[in-house]
């Protein structure tokens, strides 16, 4: 692998393998709240694709700036050069590279693009406005080089894998209008879907499909969702980070009953039961007349697992008002800064904000506060959460300057 670019953001490598496809990887961001920039460039992992037999191109970052910096053109420019004559291109990335092998394939006129979780923009007049968890970035970039809103990647094809039921889903909707891509659900796993696709069908099996043009979108959806069971004992287990499950696991997916699998799941006190059965939700064939009724367990068994922001987006997602449970689970909210990130997100109506701030105000004001604050904003005029806003503020900071208690001397 040779360094073909350095800059202070980028970093370009290349290994050719005199092949006449070409695969250019995008970097993803870096997790965990690192900073916005560092001299250190995050690399991505070299050799999978040249192992393959195909040409490699590899763009490392050196900060989650999505790429809105002008290094970006050098090095397409320096793609394009080094690219052997006549190899087609095909971009790949996840989360952030995501977002550049779409943001970028007409610049590189690129084949084709893979991208698993993309972003469709981090730009505040364009990103989806249920989607704020890249906000702190977005407040630091120029957006210079955001181009998939604009239409001229429209005529740009490609596949996206996502997981529906997460926040990815507003972005993969905005791409999909705004390009010639397909879409393809990877359920239940949120923004870790390329690790489910590998266990469940295999990346390098894309990637060598999508190379020779035989990547079957039909074929893929029946293959995967084979695998997608068979993958569920060692994707569950990844998940409580324990050893695979038994392997008899599979075969309780085939059950017709999935009440019955539910039922059996709440009766256990092992946590990979439920987790198998929320598997098993997301593959059946469900009657929509049996949609709210499967969503109703699906959240019993979220709540149990205390998985509380999955459960609070399906029941915003549902059909029917459940605001009792709205109001329970928002009252019991245990991240405070991820409660106060996801009110924007929840349609509820006021009164749900209200009622629940009630809940918890002797047991944590801070809650309660920031739950009444929200009410507030659709109900200025409310003299009723005005006041109570008022008296929150006051619990919160008298609990603030309450100092702690002295220990006992004895």
């Amino acid at each position: 692998m040779t360094v073909i670019f350095q800059g202070t953001k980028l970093r370009l490598n290349f290994h050719s393998c005199n092949s006449d496809v070409t695969f250019v990887l995008f970097g993803d961001a870096k997790q965990n709240g690192h900073q916005f920039e560092t001299s250190q460039f995050i690399a991505c992992e070299p050799g999978a694709i040249s192992q393959l037999g195909y040409n490699e191109f590899i763009v490392d970052t050196s900060g989650n700036h999505w790429y809105q910096t002008d290094e970006i053109i050098e090095v397409i420019r320096l793609i394009k050069e080094h690219n052997p004559a006549g190899a087609k291109i095909v971009t790949y990335g996840t989360g952030m590279g995501a977002y550049a092998s779409i943001n970028f394939s007409e610049m590189l006129d690129a084949h084709r693009y893979i991208a698993i979780c993309p972003q469709f923009s981090l730009h505040p007049s364009h990103r989806p406005l249920e989607d704020s968890r890249w906000w702190a970035e977005s407040k630091l970039l120029n957006f210079n080089h955001d181009y998939i809103h604009s239409g001229m990647i429209r005529d740009r094809r490609g596949y996206i894998f996502y997981d529906k039921a997460s926040l990815d889903v507003h972005h993969a909707v905005s791409i999909l209008n705004n390009t010639a891509g397909i879409g393809f659900h990877v359920p239940l796993f949120g923004h870790a879907a390329g690790r489910v696709m590998d266990q469940a069908y295999g990346l390098q099996e894309i990637m060598k499909e999508v190379a020779q043009d035989e990547f079957d979108p039909v074929k893929f959806h029946s293959d995967f969702k084979v695998g997608f069971v068979n993958a569920v004992p060692t994707l569950a287990a990844d998940l409580e980070n324990n050893a695979p499950l038994n392997e008899k696991v599979p075969k309780i997916l085939e059950m017709n009953d999935l009440d019955s699998l539910i039922e059996q799941a709440y009766e256990s006190d092992n946590a990979q039961d439920k987790r198998i059965a929320l598997l098993s939700i997301s593959l059946a064939e469900n009657k929509d007349a049996d949609a709210e009724d499967i969503r109703t367990k699906k959240i019993g068994l979220l709540l149990e697992l205390n998985l509380q922001r999955e459960a609070i987006l399906e029941i915003m997602n549902s059909r029917l008002p459940r605001k009792e449970t709205a109001e329970q689970l928002l009252s019991q909210y245990q991240d405070l800064s991820e409660l106060a990130r996801l009110l924007p997100l929840l349609k509820f109506h006021p009164v749900v904000f209200r009622d629940a701030a009630f809940k918890c105000a002797k047991s944590t004001p801070e809650r309660a506060l920031i739950l009444m604050k929200y009410a507030l904003k659709s109900r200025p005029d409310n003299q009723l959460i005005k006041n109570k806003v008022i008296e929150y503020q006051k619990l919160v900071h008298e609990a603030k300057k309450a100092p702690e208690s002295e220990p006992t001397i004895t």
